[in-house]
Formats: C-alpha cells, sequence, structure tokens
C-alpha cells in the first residue's frame, strides 16, 4: 500500500512538475497594428517584429495590417467590441480623440526611462500627451513631403536634370512641367507634375511662407488672408491655368499609384511624402528626389513632420508586455530597420549629422544627392493642424473644404470662412 502511495504521489510531483514548465514555456502573445503604403511597408514591419521576438522570446506577435484610411476608424471599432490590438501606429492628430475617451494606456514611464534623455529634433519633444501631462504616444519616425523626379524623362525633353541643392524658383519649375506636359491631340500622354493639390503640401508653403493657420488661443485664424490666397492660387494654377498637373480622378482612373506614375513616364515629377523611396528603390528605375520648388528666395520651404505614434490600447491583458513592444518599437535598433529601406526618416538629431549617415544612408535605397535634403528633415517643425484639439475632425475639415477651393468651384473667401466656422466649432467641443 505504501509503494502504491508513494507511486501517486511521485506521480502528481511529476504532473505539476510538466505542468510548471509547461506554463514557464508559454509565450506571451501580442498583437501590434499598422497600415501599409505598400507591401515593402509590412515587410519592413515584420522584419522589425522578427527583431523584437529575436531579443525577448518570451514574447510572440501577431501583425495586423490594413490601408491607412480606415485605420483609426478600424481601431475604434475593434475597441467598442473588446477586440483590440495590444500595440499599434497612431497619428499624433487622433491622439487626443482616442484617449479623451480613455482608450489608451498613459505610457509616460517609457517616455521617461527610455526616451527623454535621447537627442532628438526639436520638435519631436511634444510627445502626445494631454493637459495632465500624461504620454499617450511615443515618436516612432518623421515623414515629410518632398519633390521626386524621373530624369530620364527630363533627358527626353533635352532639359537640365534638377538639382539636389539648390530649389527651383516657382517660374522655373512651371516652366519645367510645362515642357514636360506632352499631348497627342487633345489628350494629355504626360503631366509635368502631380502632387501638389494634398492639403498637407499647401499647409507646407503657408507655414514657411510665415502664414499661420492658429491663433495663440489655439483657434483657426489665417494671419494673412490675402497671401493664403495668393499661396493657394499659385498651386490651383498648375492644373487651372498652366495644364501640366491632372484632375482628382487621375489616380483612380489610371489604376496606378504616383509611384507607379513616375516611373511609366505618366507623371514626370511627383510631390510625395518621404515614405515613398522605399518603395521606389525597389522598381528598378532611375529617380532623384529634389527641393519643393520656392515661391520666392526669402521663404525656401521646408518639411512639415507627420509622424506614426507608438500608443498602447488601454484595455490590453498585458500592458508591461506591450510596453516592452512600444518602447522597442521607437528604438534606434527598430527605426533603422524602417529608415534604411527608405520607408521612414529618423526623429534622432545625432543620426543626421554627417559621420552617422553610414548607419542608414544608403544609395542602393536613397538617390544620389540625398544628402542634400537632410537638412530640410533636420530642422522641419511639425504640422500645425495636427497639433490642435480635436484635430483629427479639424484635419477632415480643412482637406474636405481645399478640396472644394480645389475642384468645386468654391471661392478662396468663401474656403477660409468655412474652414474658420467649422474648425472652431469642433475645437470648441
Amino acid at each position: 500500500m505504501k509503494k502504491i502511495l508513494a507511486m501517486v504521489l511521485t506521480i502528481v510531483m511529476l504532473l505539476s512538475l510538466a505542468s510548471v514548465s509547461a506554463y514557464a514555456d508559454e509565450k506571451i502573445k501580442l498583437q501590434f497594428m499598422g497600415w501599409e503604403a505598400s507591401a515593402y511597408e509590412t515587410e519592413a514591419n515584420k522584419a522589425a517584429i522578427a527583431a523584437f521576438e529575436a531579443a525577448n522570446p518570451e514574447y510572440e506577435v501577431e501583425f495586423i495590417t490594413g490601408k491607412y484610411d480606415d485605420h483609426h476608424t478600424r481601431l475604434m471599432t475593434m475597441m467598442a467590441g473588446n477586440a483590440a490590438p495590444d500595440v499599434f501606429y497612431m497619428e499624433p492628430n487622433f491622439s487626443r480623440a482616442f484617449s479623451d475617451q480613455g482608450l489608451l494606456l498613459n505610457i509616460a514611464d517609457i517616455y521617461e526611462k527610455d526616451f527623454k534623455d535621447v537627442k532628438l529634433i526639436d520638435w519631436s519633444y511634444q510627445k502626445t500627451s494631454s493637459d495632465d501631462g500624461k504620454c499617450y504616444g511615443i515618436d516612432s519616425c518623421i515623414v515629410g513631403s518632398i519633390l521626386y523626379v524621373n530624369p530620364e524623362l527630363f533627358r527626353a525633353a533635352g532639359l537640365e536634370i534638377p538639382s539636389t541643392s539648390e530649389a527651383m524658383t516657382w517660374d522655373e519649375f512651371v516652366s519645367v512641367a510645362q515642357k514636360l506636359t506632352l499631348k497627342d491631340g487633345d489628350v494629355v500622354t504626360q503631366y509635368g507634375v502631380y502632387g501638389f493639390d494634398d492639403w498637407a503640401v499647401a499647409e507646407a508653403y503657408l507655414y514657411y511662407n510665415d502664414i499661420s493657420l492658429f491663433n495663440e488661443a489655439g483657434m483657426f485664424e489665417i494671419s494673412n488672408p490675402e497671401r493664403a490666397a495668393e499661396i493657394l492660387e499659385t498651386l490651383k494654377s498648375l492644373r487651372t491655368v498652366y495644364g501640366v498637373a491632372p484632375e482628382a480622378a487621375f489616380i483612380e482612373n489610371s489604376g496606378m499609384n504616383a509611384n507607379q506614375l513616375l516611373k511609366t513616364g505618366k507623371v514626370a515629377m511627383v510631390m510625395q511624402g518621404s515614405f515613398s523611396t522605399q518603395e521606389l528603390s525597389k522598381m528598378g528605375f532611375e529617380f532623384i528626389a529634389v527641393k519643393p520648388p520656392v515661391l520666392d528666395e526669402k521663404h525656401p520651404v521646408g518639411i512639415l513632420h507627420s509622424s506614426y505614434n507608438c500608443a498602447i490600447w488601454s484595455g490590453t491583458k498585458y500592458p508591461e508586455a506591450a510596453k516592452t513592444l512600444a518602447s522597442f518599437l521607437c528604438s534606434e535598433d527598430a527605426q533603422l530597420v524602417f529608415v534604411r529601406d527608405g520607408l521612414w526618416m529618423t526623429n534622432r538629431d545625432y543620426l543626421y549629422e554627417p559621420e552617422n549617415w553610414d548607419k542608414w544612408l544608403s544609395h542602393d535605397v536613397y538617390p544620389e544627392g540625398f544628402e542634400d535634403l537632410i537638412p530640410m528633415f533636420r530642422k522641419g517643425n511639425f504640422r500645425p493642424s495636427f497639433g490642435v484639439k480635436n484635430a483629427n475632425e479639424v484635419t477632415d475639415v480643412l482637406v474636405e473644404e481645399y478640396q472644394n477651393y480645389l475642384f468645386n468651384g468654391q471661392s478662396v473667401e468663401n474656403t477660409f470662412a468655412n474652414m474658420t466656422t467649422r474648425a472652431n466649432k469642433i475645437m470648441s467641443r
């Protein structure tokens, strides 16, 4: 009887040890959600996750992706259904809408521990926070609009390829765009330029020409409406006066994205986010990146940055594990995965020093002369419309009214009036 009891006890102990061992070996499974401009962006995210899992074998990360346009709406829906990812990218203009509803985890401890003393570019210290100082997102990168050029189309037209060190004047730019716009009868077969109907581009031209959109109280107020109207009319004239830029539905009707239009010669120059470098570098054709054309020599147009913030769902079951993942995704090691591949630009000031270029700047990805654009990124500023109250809704209004001005016959006066009324109503809530 004693032998049988001893055997039973031994078996129980072995089973208990096996159970403990299995529990110890079980990995914490996290979900991380982003968006993709192309399949290459997903590959870069997966590479970063693989690096995290290698360094942290106790965690397993599932990557969820989709289109940027519905990313934040999808997140909100998933949170309402209590089925949201633990960690995710979030544009700063959406952060307040989520944090005000208690949907984001306060990660001030991550910022203080891992990022407060990192030498970042100045505006990147503006962490996404509430009025009580809680932090709901950490910068993981920066992006901004630059002008991409297909040099072969310039050569075919007998034109000098634009300099990477000096921006074209507006007159030079328009003249070149006219010569690069080709027709077969009345049908345009090649446009000189595309992308200047983007509100982000308009916002940059206004900002760098000393036009502020928000007053000291944080409400929408255009500082110099007459000059602002001139600037918007100048941008609009590319299509309406000179015919060098296509109609709004051009991209949709072509079945191509802007990078494909540049490669195939449908468009000679494209003003687009710097994330385009990643896809362009993998498309097997020559391209260069140059500074945006200037309206006058006193006002060079720089970069108005956006960024991807890493944020954490307040409902995560694994807050400490999620913090570990978010901190890694914003680290230099993870950031360089994306920067080396041309998707992002870094928010770390020291990486823009020439002695550190070899950490990320390869001409297998970045075109020749890209070094000349580095000061633009280093000295850029955060988009003003992304830093106001209810910024996501305000931005939607500004985009909608600008499109009405560009394509639906709305006067610039009515555009400014509508922007002011609608934006301030949203920010007054």
